[in-house]
């Protein structure tokens, strides 16, 4: 498998390059991800790799709301069987860095940490972990 990013800043010759590599994972039956800000169709790279990079699935993402990021959080905590107090999940999101791998792993840290004190999530408890976090990372 094959990852190409930012396929909107290729220059010259990692264009050429990424043609190249498109037809070599192709024809070994391999993966060919590809990464930009535009669809295929709207790349302004050489024709022959905006062809390419056309010929796959096309999904365009969009960054999860608020809402989403605490119904994602609560699944995970619901998966290790962790029921979550209301208005922990608000508190993170609002009070700790917003994207997804940073809140995940502060959710893992602060069920991690309960499990071994024994002790309830609540509020004063994520904020303490939340206050021991932000010095570790200091």
């Amino acid at each position: 498998m094959y990852l190409i990013d930012d396929c909107d800043k290729l220059d010259a010759e990692q264009q050429i390059a990424t043609f190249n590599l498109y037809n070599v994972v192709k024809e070994r039956q391999g993966f060919f991800v590809a990464s930009g800000t535009l669809p295929p169709a709207q790349l302004l790279v050489r024709d022959d790799l905006r062809t390419r990079l056309g010929w796959g699935l096309i999904y365009q993402l969009h960054g999860l709301t608020d809402q989403e990021k605490i119904d994602a959080l609560e699944r995970a905590a619901s998966a290790l069987g962790v029921t979550l107090p209301e208005g922990v999940l608000p508190y993170l999101i609002t009070h700790f860095r917003r994207d997804m791998p940073s809140l995940t792993g502060m959710l893992n840290a602060l069920i991690n940490h309960a499990m071994e004190l024994k002790h309830p999530i609540t509020m004063p408890f994520l904020r303490d972990v939340m206050q021991q976090q932000k010095l570790n990372d200091e």
